[in-house]
């Protein structure tokens, strides 16, 4: 294991390439030079926020299925995970999707109620043609970084 966790960026056509082998290598990275710091359920649940997150992009930033680069870079140190997702596809409308009546079951609209779920933060924004989604994670098992207090000196009166 890496002491100082990673960084890896993946480029990859969304419409021609299976997710399922991009999960498989963020996995490995976690399990192998995530230095430890993230449980199995929690990389399990990271996992699945960040595939969710690459199924939309596939299925609605590129509707048609026409050939379209997407660049991942993923991170993980300290006990912490962080995804970034850019792609030029077609801009997301978090409104229309928010607004979706969650009634009848459906089989599918889910994703952003996973990401939601399994990430302690998801952020969207569009600038110049272009998507950038982020999805943050910070493991349960670390703790946050000590707070230093320095003692007031007491004065005798």
């Amino acid at each position: 294991m890496h002491p100082d966790g990673f960084t890896v960026r993946i480029r990859f056509n969304a419409s021609g390439v299976s997710l399922a082998r991009i999960r498989a290598v963020v996995e490995t990275l976690l399990l192998t030079e995530g230095s430890g710091t993230f449980r199995r359920d929690e990389i399990d649940e990271m996992l699945l926020g960040l595939q969710e997150s690459l199924t939309n992009v596939a299925r609605h930033a590129y509707p048609s299925g026409d050939p379209a680069m997407v660049e991942l870079l993923v991170r993980a140190d300290g006990g912490r995970f962080q995804a970034r997702i850019r792609d030029r596809g077609r801009e997301f409308e978090r409104r229309a999707a928010e607004s979706r009546p969650s009634s009848p079951p459906r089989e599918s609209g889910y994703g952003l109620f996973l990401m939601n779920r399994t990430m302690d933060r998801v952020a969207y924004r569009r600038r110049g043609g272009t998507n950038f989604t982020r999805l943050e994670r910070r493991s349960k098992s670390v703790d946050p970084e000590p707070i230093s207090i320095k003692p007031r000196p007491v004065s005798s009166r």
